[in-house]
């Protein structure tokens, strides 16, 4: 907990900035994690209290862990690995959808992750992002790149789909 602690205090430091927006405790492997990870959980709680934090939630590297987080109270922002072609995830997305949605019912913001596929769907981006984006459980999305001219493209696509009538 106090470890949890210090690492808070040091972001803002390292950040120059008086409050995080979100902060996860990141891939979690186990169903468990809400009983093993308390002292954490306590800690992020007393920095939220403190007003250091926003939100707190979590990202999950196993489906256990990921059912989980769909009906912990604690969790506020979920990080799901979710994209068409099941790749990088824990199952296959008409798996992981519905506790996308079950979490998005219980009033966790969602936000997803390897929407491409760690790369895998990099020939199809456009396509991969948009099936994201039509998940009307999702929130928003984080998407690694490595270039400018990758993220122009991104954006992109992601401007192209918020003009597009559903």
């Amino acid at each position: 907990k106090s470890e949890a602690e210090a690492d808070i205090d040091r972001f803002l430091r390292e950040l120059g900035t008086d409050y995080l927006d979100i902060v996860l405790m990141h891939c979690l492997t186990s169903a468990d994690w809400s009983k093993s990870k308390r002292g954490i959980m306590e800690a992020l709680t007393a920095a939220k209290a403190a007003g250091k934090i926003r939100a707190h939630g979590v990202s999950c590297h196993d489906l256990g862990a990921f059912e989980v987080a769909a009906d912990e109270p604690w969790v506020e922002v979920v990080l799901a690995r979710i994209n068409y072609g099941g790749h990088h995830m824990d199952s296959p997305p008409a798996t992981i959808i519905p506790i996308i949605e079950r979490m998005a019912d219980n009033g966790k913001g969602v936000y997803g992750m390897k929407v491409i596929g760690a790369g895998e769907l990099d020939d199809d981006a456009r396509n991969a992002i948009h099936y994201v984006l039509d998940l009307p459980s999702i929130e928003a999305i984080t998407i690694g790149m490595i270039s400018q001219a990758e993220v122009d493209e991104n954006v992109g696509w992601v401007e192209e789909h918020a003009l597009t009538p559903a």
